[in-house]
């Protein structure tokens, strides 16, 4: 497993801790969307662009059976919750260009946002 997807899976996880339990796998045969049984969906990948002016990033996703969309657009809103390198934090400390997320999808507004660097002692 690379470093890209220990990171995921390490914000995967992370994010999965305050929500509904989950059977998760490494992140290389992990799907990248998953549903858990309150319908809320998980989506994971590295962040290709932001437009904090349209409230928007762009991820670009890791292979999923599940879907056959390589990137997916996460909407947030001012209720959005972010983390970086564990750490709370503003969509604008976080939400960067090449760095690895995970997002909480309800009602297709990201409810959390957990991002990590490559280097957790960057930034």
């Amino acid at each position: 497993m690379n470093t890209r997807n220990t990171i995921a899976s390490i914000a995967t996880l992370a994010l999965l801790a305050g929500g509904a339990a989950l059977a998760v796998t490494p992140a290389h045969s992990a799907p990248t969307v998953m549903a858990d049984e309150s319908e809320h969906k998980l989506v994971s990948g590295v962040i290709e662009s932001v437009a904090p002016e349209n409230n928007a990033f762009v991820l670009i996703l890791e292979p999923s059976p599940e879907s056959d969309s390589t990137r997916m657009t996460v909407n947030v809103d001012d209720d959005t919750v972010y983390t970086l390198n564990g750490k709370l934090s503003t969509m604008e400390e976080a939400v960067k260009q090449d760095r690895t997320a995970a997002a909480r999808l309800e009602d297709g507004v990201a409810s959390q946002v957990n991002v990590t660097t490559r280097d957790t002692n960057a930034d």
